[in-house]
């Protein structure tokens, strides 16, 4: 994902492209300005990484994408999540990705990121800076100022919100499935 999305992948550097609006290796691709002949010996190793591991296809000398993969990874590069489900064309990507062991698949209830989130607002077991409500309210003495009380119920609504928002989203990803599979 950092060599098709970073602008600082050694992919992204080609002072004799003129138009400073292609700031990735994906989008330079995207726009018809790259070939082949302009891959340097420093950036070759990449991007033979990137054609073997079918991301990227010369023809011609001309290179292009492999769209699906490319889009399934920028999904992942924006959110460091993506759904299967709501991506079923992409279902035969998922499935490779996971076969070479690129990307987990997993079928918990909050994805990576929003399990670290938890983890920051709740415990103290991952980050260093973090607010452990949980550990403050369970094992501590609570604060004595109102206005941190006030402080801490706000943020135990945004976790009831986030709780709520992933279960009601887990039922109408149920309807959806079940909708489609009677449509068929």
């Amino acid at each position: 994902m950092f060599l098709l999305f970073s602008d600082q992948s050694n992919l992204s550097l080609f002072p004799e492209i003129e138009n400073s609006s292609h700031d990735n290796f994906v989008s330079l691709c995207e726009s018809g300005l790259l070939s082949v002949d302009a891959i340097k010996s420093f950036q070759k190793q990449h991007f033979d990484f990137l054609v073997e591991s079918d991301y990227v296809a010369v023809d011609d000398g001309r290179i292009s994408l492999n769209r699906k993969r490319v889009d399934l990874l920028k999904e992942l590069f924006d959110h460091q999540v993506a759904c299967s489900n709501y991506m079923k064309s992409y279902s035969a990507v998922f499935d490779s990705l996971e076969a070479n062991e690129d990307i987990l698949i997993d079928s918990s209830l909050f994805s990576i990121p929003e399990q670290d989130y938890l983890e920051y607002l709740l415990s103290n077991k991952k980050f260093g800076n973090n607010l452990e409500l949980r550990n403050r309210y369970i094992h501590d003495t609570p604060p004595l100022l109102d206005a941190e009380h006030q402080r801490d119920y706000i943020q135990f609504l945004k976790i009831m919100v986030l709780i709520i928002i992933k279960i009601n989203e887990e039922f109408c990803l149920r309807d959806m499935l079940i909708n489609q599979g009677n449509a068929s």
